[in-house]
This record gives structure tokens, C-alpha cells and sequence, in this order.
């Protein structure tokens, strides 16, 4: 019986093995392995608490750090390993993520940063990430991305943000005007959204240079007006309105135009109570110049 092996010349540290000594044996010579398997460096569930405590062999491909104990990602620490491909470093306890802690990972493709405690996206905090294509942030406690946080993500295609606790989403982190990227996936459901009108530059943008996931049902928390309101349900219009005191229609109160007898009959109504309550109700009542006059307390003055 004999192998293909047997026809290629083996090896040992001492340099080629003589033919004669592998009679009756299969001399091993080459090894097919698959590359992903080979630049993997795993150590996913050690109860780590230090990552500068491990070190990754050069040329690492891929490193897994999920489930683990860690708190912080240090600012050095990946400066000796620009061949990184994906890192994975969910399911920890990271509420910090030093600036400029990627800067050298120029290959990086995916960044697992999910399921963790991070409150804020710096500015600096992934910086150098110049080929990244999958940003995993969902399941953390974000409230806020600062300006240009995205800024060299300039590859980047599928973004999660979901089950976070952001209200709303910065113009100035996707602005295509400042970032030359094209999200195709911009995952923000389960947040604290408030769509208003700080709010439109997404909806306006939304199918264009970047697509908020409709495979997932985004819903908004507010204002009162929209809340429970699918975010894909929702026009531009409805938006605008809200934030800048115009009145809601979900709340509008009928507008009366009242000829002059029934002014007359609120305005004898009125003036038997206090000055302090009368003043209140017309701060309150008088707010749009479109409304003539909005009736709470004299039923019977409705047309």
C-alpha cells in the first residue's frame, strides 16, 4: 500500500529524512489545513479579566475573547497585530473602549463588541478601522454616538445598534457628506427612539446611502404624539412637526371658528374665574397663530 506522501520529499529540523527509513511507514511530508483554522487564536470562556495577560501569536487571523470577564480594552494592546481579520470580543463586561484601541488593525473586517456595558461610541474609539464591513454594537447600553465616531469606517456595510438605549441618531456620524460609506444594513430597533424632527435626515436618507433593517420591525418611544409608531409607517411630514410646536395632529383639538356671539358667551364664562387661571388657560390656549381659538371648558359654545 502506498500514499501520495510517500512521493514527496519529507522533512524534519535536521533537514531531509533518508527514503530508506520510512520503509513500511507513511512518511508525513505535507499537511493540508485549513487557513481560517490555522490563524485562529480562541479564548472564548476563560474567565479572563486582563487581555494583556494573553498573547496573540503573529499573524493571527481571527482572536475570540467572548465570554469572558473583561472590563477594558486597552489602548496598546493590538498595535502588534495588523493581520487581524475578525475580532470577537462579545459577551464580556467592556464598558470602555480606549481611544484609538484598533488604530493598527487596518484588515480588520468584523468587530464583535456586542453584549456588553458601553454607554458612548467616542470619537476616537475606532479609529484606523479603514476596511471594517460588520460593526456588531447591539445588546449594550449606548445613548450616544459622537460626532464623527464612524469617521474611518469608510468600508463599513452592516451596522447593529439594536437594543441600546439611543433616542436619536447623530447627522453628523453617517452624513454621506463627511463619510464615504454606503450602510446597507443599520440595525436600531429596540432603542428609546424619539422621531422627531431631528429625525428626518434618517428617514430622508433611509433606501439611499444607508437602509435601516426592515427585516427587523423598528418601532419609536416617542414623542407621546408617535410613540408604538412603526419607524417604516412614518412620513416626513409627521416628523417635522414634532419638535417645533406646531401641533401634533394625533393631538389636535378642534379648531372653532366662532362668530361673535359665542365669544361673547366664553368670555362671560371665563371671567368668573380667578385672573391666575384665566391667564393660564390663554397661555395655553393661544399658542399657533392658525388657531383661532381652541374651546376645553364651554361645551356649549361647539358648533
Amino acid at each position: 500500500m502506498t500514499s501520495s506522501f510517500n512521493k514527496m520529499e519529507a522533512w524534519s529540523p535536521c533537514g531531509p529524512v533518508p527514503r530508506q527509513l520510512g520503509v513500511g511507514l507513511f512518511i508525513l511530508s505535507a499537511l493540508a489545513v485549513n487557513p481560517n483554522l490555522a490563524t485562529l487564536f480562541d479564548r472564548t470562556d476563560q474567565n479572563i479579566t486582563d487581555i494583556t495577560t494573553e498573547t496573540i501569536p503573529p499573524g493571527t487571523g481571527i482572536a475570540r475573547f467572548g465570554q469572558n470577564l473583561l472590563t477594558v480594552v486597552p489602548a496598546n494592546y493590538f498595535l502588534a497585530d495588523p493581520a487581524l481579520d475578525k475580532l470577537n470580543l462579545d459577551r464580556n463586561d467592556i464598558f470602555m473602549v480606549q481611544n484609538f484601541a484598533f488604530i493598527n488593525l487596518h484588515n480588520l473586517t468584523v468587530l464583535k463588541l456586542n453584549f456588553n456595558l458601553l454607554k458612548v461610541i467616542k470619537t476616537d474609539m475606532l479609529k484606523g478601522l479603514f476596511e471594517l464591513n460588520h460593526l456588531f454594537l447591539d445588546h449594550n447600553l449606548v445613548h450616544t454616538i459622537e460626532i464623527l465616531a464612524f469617521s474611518d469606517l469608510v468600508q463599513l456595510d452592516r451596522c447593529l445598534l439594536y437594543h441600546n438605549r439611543l433616542k436619536s441618531l447623530p447627522e453628523s456620524a453617517f452624513d454621506p457628506n463627511n463619510l464615504p460609506i454606503e450602510l446597507s444594513v443599520l440595525n436600531i430597533k429596540n432603542n428609546y427612539l424619539q422621531c422627531d424632527c431631528e429625525m428626518v435626515w434618517l428617514m430622508e436618507s433611509d433606501g439611499t446611502w444607508v437602509t435601516v433593517d426592515s427585516a427587523h420591525v423598528t418601532y419609536c418611544e416617542g414623542p407621546v404624539e408617535l410613540a408604538g409608531r412603526r419607524w417604516d409607517n412614518l412620513t416626513v411630514q409627521e416628523m417635522e412637526r414634532l419638535g417645533k410646536g406646531l401641533l401634533p395632529p394625533a393631538l389636535a383639538v378642534e379648531v372653532i371658528k366662532m362668530d361673535w356671539s359665542v365669544c361673547l358667551c366664553v368670555c362671560l364664562f371665563v371671567c368668573t374665574l380667578t385672573t391666575v387661571v384665566r391667564m393660564m388657560g390663554f397661555q395655553k390656549i393661544f399658542r399657533g397663530k392658525e388657531i383661532k381659538l381652541v374651546l376645553f371648558i364651554c361645551p356649549f359654545a361647539v358648533r
